[in-house]
């Protein structure tokens, strides 16, 4: 048993109890008919349920963990935790789960998965983990033949979850089955069960709808994806939430971990650029190094355009690492609501750790300023491995392609399907999909149609404040290549310019034009890089974004007003495009810098750019 996990073995204790009350027979739930689906216990405790169609392994519950807590003697503890690759027998992950903080009737409250498990399926028989698989008889979905899998002209209406959910006397009969395996369940804040382990417990009346979802595909095999649906079936709004991923990662063992966060673009397999955010841990490279990274990177949440009810774009709210059984105000674990709810939602991102220790690790968006009774938002996130940095990042921008999917054409209007791998195309598509990154001189526009659409394809630039509308056709399509079902092109909009720009990709075809998919960007074009900070003044963290021209080395470094360096925030070779960093006003030692003037200094391509800021303590 893991000894330093004094908080953790006793959180474990009220699952550990069920497993000695409860005699629960084997899982029969079945994936060969959609009548026939049956299950025989609510909370699921003897392990069997783990991912195991890709490289990474990784057990399943109903009750709010992630993971099996592979030192501690319990009924499921055998089970595959965060194995990787599965046939190393190395667990990365020791326990983890999504933590979701708001504000009730004015008080601040936080309902875990772990390491206190708050949250429990209900006491009804169908609460189990529900198996699928694409392919599955009962859950063909959209843009895959035959969507309206009991052909009463709806689809999907029927989730996997044991009921009658369209009371039509069927159960399960028509829902959407994504990735080669997957599972799903439910679990909820406010059953009787938390209450009795948790007495200080202040439910909030939350359902969540747990799903997740494994390919056995080059690449994204060594992903596991999970989407969380977040309901309010209480009688009380819940104002200022916050929801997060909570994970002990334990790599071989528990004392010698480093923990970190990176955020930038990252080109995947279809040559566009996806953004990346991704919280990891690895071996100490100098005590016993097992190869190896894991960790969690964000794909999604609710987003509210107009900014009011919800972010206005995917984004981490905050990244925490702490570590040992210090006080929470010395960098030790929180122990209460208060503390939970503060590290959930302070815009802090904590500096990567500098040497081995037992950390834990927060990743969290948000704010979402209310969920009322009967309002529910989505939250997804995805487990990734990786042999290096390189590669966990790598491997993570093909979980978030997969994750945003692909546009098809349906009833004549375009309609974004999420979960679906780059290499994995349905015959049935037939729109256009459209990406932007930065290139030398311009800001490229990579197309991908159905070569369906070839005949009449055209990108059109929507007139702006600054620049007229401009069409590109024919010749002016750059071919990039033939794919099955698939053709590729890319336009280079060399139009100087600031501000937002939107694309269409249209099919003009026997006098009528039809939208495939519309693109807006920031991205500018440049003939130089540029370099902003802000806050500034700052006090103590600074956010620093940077636009870079080519694929190169960059370095980014902060001087003193003597001209002293004092920190080198970034020096290795990046993609081209938009990047940003956060420095806590801290020097290349780790100590507090004093008040004053800083210069920072970037060079990329033969360029310099400098930007001079104020730090106030």
């Amino acid at each position: 048993m893991k000894s330093r996990h004094v908080n953790g073995c006793n959180s474990l204790l009220p699952v550990l109890i069920l497993c000695l009350l409860l005699a629960m027979p084997a899982w029969s739930a079945s994936t060969s008919s959609p009548v026939t689906r049956s299950a025989d216990k609510v909370l699921v405790t003897d392990g069997h349920v783990s991912h195991t169609a890709g490289r990474l392994h990784n057990h399943v519950t109903n009750w709010g963990m992630i993971g099996s807590a592979p030192s501690v003697n319990t009924t499921f503890s055998h089970a595959p935790s965060g194995r990787w690759p599965f046939a190393s027998g190395t667990d990365f992950l020791w326990a983890g789960g999504l933590w979701i903080g708001g504000v009730l009737n004015g008080e601040t409250v936080v309902s875990t998965g772990a390491w206190s498990s708050e949250m429990y399926a209900s006491e009804a028989p169908e609460d189990s983990i529900y198996p699928s698989y694409q392919g599955d008889a009962a859950g063909a979905r959209f843009p895959w033949p035959n969507a309206d899998d009991d052909g009463d002209g709806l689809e999907d209406e029927d989730p996997l979850n044991g009921r009658d959910d369209d009371n039509d006397g069927l159960v399960d009969e028509d829902f959407a089955a994504i990735s080669h395996e997957s599972y799903r369940c439910e679990y909820r804040d406010d059953t009787d069960l938390a209450q009795d382990y948790y007495p200080d417990h202040v439910p909030m009346g939350l359902r969540v709808t747990q799903e997740s979802f494994v390919w056995d595909l080059p690449v994204i095999r060594n992903s596991i994806g999970y989407e969380f649906t977040i309901t309010n079936v209480g009688l009380h709004t819940v104002d200022n939430m916050y929801v997060g991923m909570f994970s002990d990662f334990d790599v071989e063992e528990a004392i010698d971990d480093v923990a970190g966060y990176w955020e930038g673009l990252v080109m995947a397999t279809d040559g566009q650029y996806y953004p990346v955010s991704v919280a990891y841990m690895r071996d100490d490279a100098v005590v016993n190094a097992v190869d190896g990274f894991q960790g969690w990177v964000l794909l999604g949440h609710t987003v509210d355009p107009a900014g009011v009810s919800a972010p206005d774009d995917v984004g981490v709210q905050a990244y925490r690492d702490w570590s040992g059984n210090a006080a929470y105000e010395m960098g030790g674990d929180p122990t209460n609501d208060a503390e939970r709810y503060e590290t959930l939602s302070l815009p802090i991102i904590d500096p990567p750790s500098l040497h081995g220790a037992d950390h834990r690790i927060m990743l969290s968006s948000g704010p979402f300023t209310s969920l009322a009774p009967g309002q529910s938002l989505k939250y997804q996130v995805g487990l990734v491995s990786g042999i290096n940095l390189d590669w966990l990042r790598n491997n993570a921008a093909e979980l978030v392609a997969c994750y945003q999917g692909q546009t098809y054409l349906r009833d004549g209007e375009p309609e974004r399907v999420h979960w679906i791998p780059l290499n994995e195309q349905p015959v049935s598509a037939s729109a256009g999909s459209m990406a932007s990154r930065p290139v030398p001189g311009g800001l490229a526009i990579d197309i991908e149609a159905n070569v369906s659409a070839e005949e009449g394809l055209a990108l059109i630039r929507r007139a702006g404040a600054v620049l007229p509308e401009r069409v590109w056709s024919g010749g002016e399509l750059l071919l990039g290549g033939h794919f099955p079902n698939r053709i590729r092109y890319t336009v280079t909009d060399t139009d100087v310019g600031r501000g937002d720009r939107i694309y269409d990709l249209v099919q003009q075809k026997n006098g009528s034009r039809l939208t495939l998919d519309s693109l807006e960007t920031g991205l500018p074009v440049l003939r130089a890089p540029e370099l902003s900070a802000s806050p500034n003044p700052f006090n103590p963290r600074l956010q620093v974004q940077y636009v870079t021209l080519n694929d190169g080395p960059v370095r980014l470094q902060a001087f003193d007003v003597r001209g002293h360096l004092v920190r080198t925030l970034l020096d290795e070779t990046r993609s081209a495009g938009e990047g940003s960093l956060f420095w806590d006003g801290v020097d290349d030692h780790g100590q507090a810098l004093a008040s004053g003037v800083y210069q920072l200094k970037l060079e990329t391509g033969g360029h310099l750019v400098e930007k001079r800021v104020t730090l106030v303590r």
